[in-house]
């Protein structure tokens, strides 16, 4: 059964009781935990004192904590104090939402935009033809797609208006977008009937190995949930990524997920899959991160 939100547009894929097989299975024994050595000394990884935005609430940073101690290993603690303050604070603000306030309140005048957007063709220009000739095709064959505005703006936020880093990921957006659904469908947007049409894509859906949590983070941010990293639920790996394009699609036409982003949620549990983690599956999803228009966190 698929749920529908009329606020949003956003499909969710919840009812494994239709499909037995789908049952999460029986946890299995639990290991003895070993001993977190980063807990021990929680300053460790106390937020940097550059960041400009006011400080996230003991809930927050616990939750940041919690997901920067996901394997409990010193390694990371020590990764995360080797980065430039700079980088610190971004990583410190994508974990706790602390500036969501202020991404909301972000003025976006038409003049700003507009300029945006001659920045935007500026960068897309100095790419190497060999580089982009899906955004090319789809440039030349749906020009009205491709420099829609509000389309255009979709990238924008999710880069926080970065022209360069706009470009590439716009540009990856039809290289990827190319290799899931051909080139007929470079000039509209991907819709539910374009999963239903191949059925192992639609059971792929149907099992809702991913699903958009009803609720937001405590910064406002929707969540994306991943049972089990969205392993043994697919026959091909392009079922779960056309599946996956879809629905972070419908998350990319909310005007407050283009300006937050939205969050990630991985479900481990169960134990490791018998025929191993498929690694290429995981790698293509990080690219299909890379290229909506959306900031995934």
């Amino acid at each position: 059964m698929m749920v529908e939100d009329d606020d949003e547009g956003i499909i969710y894929p919840y009812d494994s009781s239709q499909h037995g097989h789908d049952q999460p299975p029986q946890q299995q024994e639990q290991q003895p935990q070993q001993p977190n050595l980063i807990m021990n000394n929680p300053n460790v990884l106390a937020p940097p004192h550059s960041m400009d935005a006011s400080p996230p609430n003991d809930g927050m940073v616990c939750a940041a904590m919690s997901i920067l101690l996901c394997p409990p290993h010193e390694g990371i603690a020590r990764e995360y104090h080797e980065l430039p303050p700079t980088q610190q604070s971004e990583v410190w603000s994508d974990l706790t939402g602390s500036q969501a306030a202020s991404l909301l309140q972000q003025e976006e005048s038409p003049e700003t935009i507009q300029q945006a957007f001659r920045d935007l063709m500026e960068q897309i220009e100095k790419i190497p033809d060999s580089q982009k000739t899906a955004w090319t095709l789809a440039m030349n064959t749906y020009p009205a797609y491709v420099l829609d505005p509000n389309f255009l703006l979709r990238f924008l936020r999710a880069e926080r208006f970065d022209p360069l880093l706009t470009a590439q990921r716009l540009v990856l957006h039809f290289n990827i977008k190319q290799e899931l659904f051909g080139n007929e469908k470079l000039g509209r947007e991907i819709t539910v009937q374009d999963i239903q049409q191949d059925e192992d894509d639609w059971d792929c859906m149907q099992r809702g190995f991913m699903q958009v949590l009803s609720k937001r983070d405590g910064s406002g941010r929707q969540v994306a949930f991943f049972y089990k990293a969205i392993t043994g639920c697919y026959r091909k790996r392009e079922n779960a990524l056309r599946m996956g394009w879809y629905i972070y699609h419908k998350l990319a036409l909310n005007p407050e997920n283009q300006k937050l982003g939205i969050v990630n949620l991985v479900y481990n549990n169960g134990g490791f899959p018998e025929g191993g983690m498929d690694y290429e599956k995981s790698r293509r999803f990080s690219k299909l991160f890379k290229c909506m228009p959306l900031r995934v966190e």
